[in-house]
């Protein structure tokens, strides 16, 4: 059998989690599940409609459907799954205070980390389709943090440094 027929053949062939796999979809689904109550704390106060239409999108295409994949993915391994949030979030009925470009920055820095975190589950997972899910779970996210930068420098919400002249 050659070198191609090998990874062929492993393609067809699942295998089990070990121990820091099932760490990892378990901490990953907690972390999803906080990132659900913050956004709908978020979508509760922001203000400025285009940037509550971006975080509903992040909501809808990526946190739901990655807490969908996750939840499948654990009950496929029998792995328990942690806790769920509240189904919604009470909107609040003082929002006078609240400033959008303090929540964006919430949601920017929520989606820095969320890259880091997608990075370590790459590097520890060996098993071939779950890896697969966080390559894509990291690229959906790389895309979603792409058009937050793009809409902060947009609205001057981007903090950078000073200019360097040399």
């Amino acid at each position: 059998m050659g070198f191609i027929e090998l990874f062929k053949n492993q393609d067809k062939k699942e295998t089990g989690l070990h121990v820091g796999e099932a760490y990892i979809l378990w901490t990953q689904l907690v972390a999803r599940y906080d990132i659900l109550e913050i956004t709908q704390f978020i979508l509760g106060y922001a203000n400025d409609t285009d940037f509550k239409v971006l975080v509903q999108r992040g909501l809808d295409n990526i946190i739901k459907p990655q807490i969908k994949k996750l939840e499948e993915t654990m009950e496929h391994y029998q792995i328990p799954l942690p806790p769920r949030p509240p189904k919604s979030y009470p909107h609040p009925t003082n929002i006078e205070n609240a400033r959008d470009e303090g929540l964006y920055r919430t949601v920017f820095s929520g989606s820095q980390t969320a890259l880091l975190v997608h990075v370590k589950a790459i590097n520890v997972s060996i098993n071939d389709s779950l890896r697969a899910m966080f390559i894509n779970f990291f690229n959906q996210e790389l895309h979603m943090y792409d058009g937050l930068v793009k809409y902060g420098k947009i609205k001057g919400w981007i903090r950078s440094g000073p200019q360097y002249k040399h």
